[in-house]
């Protein structure tokens, strides 16, 4: 009795050891890292504008921008915004000009290509509905137009304060870019369309003057702008993938 007492209790304290390295779980696996947030979204864009008809500008021009966003979280972010294009004048905004050529006369309406700059900050907020997301954009600045110097002798620029609206909608296709279609309503304030006036009095004939032709819209100092730009957005590889 003894003996089988003996056997049953060594048989215990050996078989104790290996039970509790069988209780004993190590956890090798390690905890994934989450991906490193990229909040940085970069958008070149090509579209057009459209110009008011209150401006002597053609109605429509290409245009190229460049927005920068700091995301402040999945919804809201801050940045810079820049448009540039070339539009050019519409001559029958602005007086007749008279070249005489011995017995005859020409009769000429000038018009000049210029570049026009539109910058500032803007911010932006948007609404991720799974692949897609919609988002309102507000943007605060500057414009300024640089004239062609050909047409007006010498350096002539003219500038004022911008500030726009409008809305867009952005979606990826891609690692970590995307594809986001833009429109925006610019309003240019402190216009003066006058500035555009590539002719030289001398030149005017006047029989004929006619500062605003007829049939043309009166001028304003506050004008819109149609922003349509297309862009491919370079956006933060994260799971919130949201501009």
């Amino acid at each position: 009795m003894r003996r089988l007492i003996f056997t049953l209790g060594c048989a215990t304290l050996l078989a104790s050891p290996a039970g509790a390295q069988d209780s004993v779980r190590v956890d090798d696996t390690a905890a994934p890292t989450a991906p490193a947030r990229r909040p940085f979204v970069i958008t070149p864009s090509v579209g057009l504008l459209r110009h008011d008809q209150h401006s002597a500008l053609r109605r429509t021009s290409p245009a190229f921008g460049l927005d920068f966003v700091y995301r402040l979280d999945a919804r809201f972010g801050v940045g810079l915004t820049g448009t540039v294009s070339r539009p050019e004048t519409d001559g029958s905004y602005f007086p007749l000009v008279r070249i005489p050529a011995g017995d005859t006369s020409y009769y000429y309406r000038v018009s000049q290509r210029v570049v026009e700059y539109m910058y500032g900050v803007h911010g932006t907020a948007s609404i991720p509905l799974g692949r897609f997301s919609p988002y309102a954009v507000g943007s605060l600045g500057r414009y300024t137009f640089t004239m062609d110097p050909q047409a007006v002798g010498g350096t002539r620029r003219a500038s004022g304060p911008m500030f726009a609206l409008g809305a867009g909608i952005s979606f990826p296709v891609g690692q970590g870019t995307g594809i986001t279609v833009d429109l925006r309503d610019v309003v240019l304030a402190d216009f003066d369309r006058n500035e555009f006036d590539a002719t030289d009095p001398l030149l005017w004939d006047p029989e004929r003057f006619d500062p605003i032709p007829g049939g043309k819209p009166s001028a304003r100092s506050t004008v819109h702008t149609l922003r349509l730009t297309i862009g491919l957005s370079f956006i933060p590889d994260d799971e919130e993938g949201s501009r």
